[in-house]
């Protein structure tokens, strides 16, 4: 066969994706697409710079609103389709999207968009379906080109610098280089002293008949940007020609000459070619009669799809922090559109107690994506631990490791990239006597408890005594923090919210429902509201049963699951930790209806029930005299600080005369002893 009669031949351009780009891709399908398959607007690009194996490359660019190739580089403009199920990927009619992306690059071209940004003659499709369960992507990509006409070189091709003068050359190559917007020498024109000519200054979209009417085609050369390093130029071409037909039908029939602009390593033009091709009378089909082709062959060289496994090659913590979070926010897909996963994964949650309660409570934390914990404790692992503190094993119990430093270690292994940490401390109490030996002691514990407090947003009391919890408490309505505390009976367990700390901010017209009772999150009580006595020593004189935590297994873990449920439904509440509660005035308004955030209610405490598997959800107003939230204290903390609170632990009667509830004792002291001597008289 003569080369008249050889048939031209392009190279198709091969798909290479760095990984960075399935990263972004993962990301946006689940915090910005979720269930959405619409087409979305992306990037390649091409080089001829040094280029091999006529590539488009895609990265997390691909995004960008604004896409900036690099340097010698140019845009592609795709199309991605990525679907919800592999059924949908496998099922996607590949004709028909070849079809409409081809329509698209028709109306690109006749309206003249391809003259003003000839990188439109570059489009592409990326077929794909993201597993997100094991990071596997399937993908297929496009690059659309019309099937017919067919083309015929006309002579063997030649080297430019064959055909022109080396300065004519050097020219050509400066100003190519340095040209200021490369889209615009994508694809151009060129006169016989390799001058550059852009398209949108000598086709128009309006003028049919007339572009290139009056051209010397023996003097002009069609030239584009070739990312082909083989005797064959690059897909591209081919959509050239093809727009040039379309625009400047004066061409049919005729030989033009065309420039394959390729730089090597050294950014000289010295591999570019020039090709003559002859566009023997061809009818140029209607839109719709146009056939399309372009799938890309995988690395078998078959029309299959291909699969990119990054779960293999990411690294392992990236990989874990991904998959930890897959739950959480495949529920805003669908189900809870509007959770706000951010508010809950900046909480910096501590601890108070690293035993049955901390342990089940920080690996719900986990589960819900908090990524700050801290353990607060005194103890260490015992032999009796492990089968009911889950983050304790056999061997932390022979070394007797300390649980707060066990417990942070053990939720870094689970999930490496969290910030956990854990503190050897014991609590100061009230009535448990602080000895000269032990006051400069419990005076660094004071500060060091304090300085956690006011480091951290949300406090879990979970200690075994009533008295290890008055502190905290204390702490927490001092400096406004979320503060939860569960407590457990044998087959019983309490969960409540401490009310919030300022009273000013109360406005309750808005909140008011009628048949409810309606109190205000500033105005809850706490832990100690319902106490008419100070906390004393209660681990004096204790029995064994007394001395360990006695419940029925299961009380604690779920226990533990309602206290982090009702955090996580306190910061989804539009009020946060002024979130109202509720009760009911009187049965007869058993059918109103308790007001609810996005998670439901935001009940103030639940009291749980295993021996009739049932919850009650009573809500306190905060006790004016309370030793542990009312304003008395609280001042009276703010005022002596560590020398009121030396005072409360080696008296708690103290608690009671600056409350005033020792009072209410004398009281009903008093009436005790009026009928005891009425009784008497009968």
């Amino acid at each position: 066969m003569s080369d008249k009669n050889k048939v031209f031949q392009y190279v198709q351009l091969k798909s290479v994706v760095s990984p960075d780009f399935w990263y972004k891709l993962a990301e946006t399908k689940l915090n910005i697409e979720k269930l959405n398959e619409n087409s979305k607007n992306i990037f390649g690009s091409f080089t001829n710079f040094n280029s091999q194996n006529c590539v488009v490359n895609l990265d997390c660019t691909a995004f960008n609103s604004h896409f900036k190739p690099r340097i010698n580089s140019f845009h592609c403009h795709g199309t991605l389709l990525n679907r919800n199920t592999i059924e949908s990927f496998k099922d996607s009619d590949k004709a028909e999207l070849l079809k409409k992306e081809g329509e698209q690059l028709i109306d690109n071209i006749v309206n003249g968009l391809c003259l003003e940004d000839p990188t439109l003659l570059v489009p592409f499709i990326l077929l794909s379906y993201a597993d997100l369960k094991k990071y596997n992507f399937y993908y297929w990509f496009a690059f659309p080109a019309s099937i017919d006409p067919v083309f015929y070189e006309n002579s063997t091709p030649q080297k430019l610098v064959d055909v022109f003068p080396q300065q004519d050359i050097a020219n050509f190559n400066d100003t190519y280089r340095n040209f200021e917007d490369q889209r615009l020498v994508s694809f151009f024109l060129c006169n016989e002293k390799l001058e550059i000519k852009l398209l949108k200054d000598l086709i128009r979209c309006d003028n049919l008949e007339g572009n290139l009417k009056e051209v010397d085609l023996n003097l002009t050369y069609f030239s584009f940007s070739d990312p082909s390093e083989y005797e064959n130029p690059a897909w591209p071409l081919r959509n050239f020609v093809f727009m040039l037909l379309k625009l400047c039908p004066n061409l049919i029939g005729k030989q033009i000459k065309v420039i394959s602009v390729r730089q090597d390593s050294k950014r000289t033009l010295t591999p570019s070619l020039i090709f003559t091709l002859d566009l023997q009378a061809v009818k140029i089909n209607e839109k719709d009669e146009i056939k399309w082709t372009g799938w890309e062959r995988n690395n078998q060289g078959k029309l299959l799809p291909k699969m990119s496994s990054m779960g293999e090659s990411m690294d392992p913590e990236k990989l874990s922090d991904h998959f930890s979070n897959l739950n959480l926010k495949l529920m805003k897909w669908r189900l809870l559109p509007n959770l706000n996963l951010d508010v809950i994964k900046s909480q910096k949650c501590l601890l108070f107690g690293a035993g049955t309660l901390g342990c089940a409570i920080a690996r719900n934390l986990l589960s819900w994506g908090v990524s700050n914990i801290t353990f607060v404790d005194y103890g260490n692992v015992a032999f009796s631990n492990p089968v009911r503190q889950n983050l304790f094993t056999h061997d932390d119990a022979v070394k007797k490791k300390p649980k707060a430093i066990a417990a942070a270690e053990r939720l870094k292994e689970i999930l490496p990239h969290i910030k956990a940490s854990g503190h050897v401390l014991q609590i100061p109490m009230p009535g448990h006597i602080i000895s000269d030996s032990m006051r400069q002691k419990t005076i660094e514990n004071i500060h060091q408890i304090k300085q956690l407090v006011e480091s951290h947003d949300v406090m879990f009391l979970l200690t075994d005594s009533r008295e290890s919890r008055w502190l905290p408490t204390l702490l927490g309505a001092s400096f406004g923090k979320i503060v939860i505390t569960t407590a457990l009976g044998f087959d019983s367990y309490l969960v409540m919210r401490h009310g919030g700390a300022s009273l000013n901010e109360v406005n309750d017209d808005d909140m008011n429902v009628p048949g409810l009772k309606c109190i205000s999150g500033c105005r809850l009580g706490c832990y100690f509201c319902n106490d008419i006595t100070a906390p004393g020593n209660s681990m004096k004189d204790r029995t064994l049963d007394q001395q360990c935590t006695v419940t029925r297994p299961g009380v604690s873990n779920i226990s533990s699951a309602i206290a982090v449920e009702l955090l996580v439904s306190i910061l989804q509440h539009e009020k946060k930790h002024s979130a109202p509660a509720y009760y009911q005035m009187s049965h007869k308004d058993a059918d109103a209806s308790i007001p609810e955030g996005i998670l439901g209610i935001v009940p103030h405490s639940i009291r749980g029930y295993l021996n009739n598997f049932e919850h009650i959800l009573p809500a306190t107003e905060r006790f004016s005299q309370c030793i542990a939230c009312s304003e008395k204290v609280l001042k009276e903390f703010e005022k002596n600080g560590e020398d009121f609170l030396l005072r409360v632990f080696n008296s708690a009667e103290y608690l009671e005369e600056i409350t005033g509830i020792d009072k209410i004792a004398e009281v009903d002291n008093a009436i005790i002893d009026c009928d005891d001597f009425d009784i008497d008289s009968e």
